[in-house]
């Protein structure tokens, strides 16, 4: 079975605001590029998985270009 490549990015909130502008950057154009290695492309799109715990909020750019679903703590009798 083929299908998409699923790019998990988990707990955004940990990370810091230069590591969010080149996360910004490279689902802009799903390419980054390494001065030793030059531009590495990807050759599929993948679909873009992000979580975050809501420790810090995420940049207003991210949160523009993301669907959001907010999970609740599941209920007593749930869990």
């Amino acid at each position: 079975m083929k299908g998409a490549p699923v790019l998990l990015i988990d707990e955004l909130d940990r990370t810091d605001e230069p590591f969010e502008a080149f996360l910004l950057e490279a689902l802009s154009d799903f390419q980054v590029t390494i001065p030793e290695l030059g531009t590495i492309k990807v050759p599929e799109t993948p679909i873009v998985i992000m979580t975050s715990n809501r420790t810090r909020e995420v940049h207003d750019a991210l949160k523009r270009r993301c669907l959001y679903h907010w999970l609740d703590y599941p209920d007593s009798e749930r869990d």
